[in-house]
């Protein structure tokens, strides 16, 4: 028994050294993950629902949002909280597999997005498609443009198959004082 402990605990070490080995050989952020870099920090964002098919009326609102680097600076995680009490998630990423940036959103209404994106630099923005299929098919556009250092611009924009705009938001966002 006391020789089984021994043993567990040597691979145990063993394999938090080879961990420690792994973690020190880190390689630098690739361009495309410092592009990412843009988003972080707090932000405060003040918002626009406007009247559309799933939006009855228009609808203003504020929300603040986190940004920081997570899982080995290899994803931009996002918190958000909105004044109305939700809240939301996302995580964001260049996949270089698959040669273009990634995002998932989750909100706390259950809705959830996965994006795939690019990065536009003649605009400075962050370009997201998704489709989705509930009852209908939907297109999801979202952007991210940074005219500024601390200045983020967001717009959200979903269409039907039919081209009908089924939901559209959009927001200035200030990035605070760390």
């Amino acid at each position: 028994m006391k020789t089984e402990l021994l043993r567990r605990a040597h691979a145990f070490g063993a394999l938090l050294v080879a961990a420690g080995t792994c973690l020190a050989a880190e390689e630098p952020q690739a361009a495309e993950q410092k592009e990412l870099n843009r988003f972080l920090g707090k932000w405060k964002t003040s918002y626009t629902i406007l009247k559309s098919k799933w939006t009855p009326e228009e609808l203003k609102g504020e929300a603040t949002m986190n940004f920081s680097r997570v899982l080995g600076d290899q994803f931009v995680e996002e918190q958000s909280k909105h004044a109305d009490g939700k809240s939301n998630r996302a995580m964001y990423t260049y996949a270089e597999e698959k040669g273009s940036y990634r995002a998932w959103w989750f909100g706390s209404t259950g809705l959830t997005h996965e994006y795939t994106g690019v990065w536009d630099a003649d605009k400075n923005a962050f370009v997201w498609q998704a489709i989705r299929k509930v009852d209908e098919t939907f297109t999801v556009t979202s952007s991210h443009e940074f005219p500024s250092d601390t200045t983020m611009n967001w717009s959200v924009l979903v269409k039907g198959d039919d081209g009908e705009i089924l939901y559209q938001a959009k927001g200035t966002a200030r990035r605070g004082k760390e």
